[in-house]
């Protein structure tokens, strides 16, 4: 069993990651998705990986995280879902993106992915052990949120936590920036968060608490890029709004903080990047990455896993708080003389 493989990426194939251990190399095939978040050539990487023999051959499939790896067993373990068949799916939908279709019951994006059936989603269903119902609402409308938010509590009972995740980025000049895409950004990123907690706040008061995560920026707050003025103003409001509500409603025990997230592998960051660079993309991208002390983007799980600490009991003791998360790129100074 090898549980995984740590060393040095030294080429990508197609669905395969060359790495380079004290001189041998591992092909380690993954899906589409991983390929597209691994560092650049020559640095070291960690890939959690998954060992299928057969008579004629030995492979190694791989994942950047165990859950990730959890899923793909999951898959596989599913009568006529082989291997690479669990890889092609995986290449379709992430394992967030699988694992959310399949308990929502989105019929449209699992029967859009070859080999999804109920025999996979019963096993995920019981292996998450979780109830999700989907509702689809445009944030900007406080009738849809309300709506939203009655039909969470008539099916929990009760709303515990509330992220405000929604947001729009479009580029453009400031003097050629007109005035829709401006209210385009202030519908969503400013009217979308106040909407949320509007909805939610009477129920976590009748309730006798909760917890709001509000998605902000370190764009705005603690540092610009040009043709971003109607998102950094946006999302600077949303620093303001979490100190205000979280000591409005400190005493009545809803705890409102918020995360200021440099940039993560998104839908919403690669159409930044295809704006920027029409041709190449994924070279905008990479220069991204380089301005990172990490030298990588967070990855969309890592983001969550934050959202699910301030949303639990274990951050019980915050409230208006501002977290970073963004590998530290809004540490190091314009201009240095520093060592590196």
């Amino acid at each position: 069993m090898i549980s995984y493989i740590r060393g040095e990426l030294c080429d990508i194939e197609e669905q395969k990651a060359i790495v380079d251990v004290n001189g041998v190399g591992y092909g380690i095939y993954m899906p589409q998705q991983a390929l597209s978040l691994l560092p650049p050539m020559g640095q070291q990487v960690k890939i959690h990986t998954y060992l299928n023999i057969r008579e004629d051959a030995m492979q190694l499939f791989g994942f950047l995280t165990k859950e990730d790896l959890n899923v793909f067993r999951l898959l596989i373990g599913v009568n006529g879902i082989g291997p690479k068949a669990g890889l092609n799916i995986l290449s379709c939908l992430s394992p967030d993106e699988l694992r959310f279709a399949v308990l929502s019951g989105d019929a449209k994006a699992i029967s859009a992915t070859p080999g999804i059936g109920k025999k996979t989603a019963e096993k995920l269903r019981k292996e998450y052990n979780a109830e999700i119902i989907t509702v689809v609402a445009n944030v900007a409308d406080r009738a849809q949120m309300d709506a939203a938010a009655a039909q969470g509590v008539e099916k929990f009972g009760e709303i515990n936590v509330a992220c405000c995740n929604a947001g729009v980025c479009r580029l453009a000049p400031f003097e050629e920036m007109d005035d829709k895409t401006r209210d385009f950004h202030i519908d969503v990123n400013i009217k979308g968060v106040w909407n949320t907690c509007k909805a939610v706040i009477p129920y976590m008061l009748k309730q006798g608490g909760g917890n709001i995560v509000i998605a902000s920026s370190v764009t705005g707050d603690i540092v610009a890029d040009a043709g971003e003025a109607a998102y950094a103003m946006t999302k600077a409001a949303l620093v303001g709004l979490t100190k205000c509500l979280a000591v409005e409603y400190a005493s009545r025990n809803i705890r409102v903080n918020c995360s200021q997230l440099g940039y993560a592998r998104t839908p919403m960051v690669e159409k930044m990047a295809l704006e920027s660079n029409p041709e190449n993309p994924e070279a905008a991208i990479a220069d991204i990455a380089v301005g990172v002390p990490m030298k990588r983007l967070a990855k969309p799980i890592e983001v969550g896993e934050l959202f699910a600490f301030l949303g639990s009991d274990e951050s019980s003791y915050l409230t208006g708080s501002q977290i970073v998360i963004d590998g530290g790129s809004t540490l190091p100074e314009t201009m240095s003389i520093g060592t590196n």
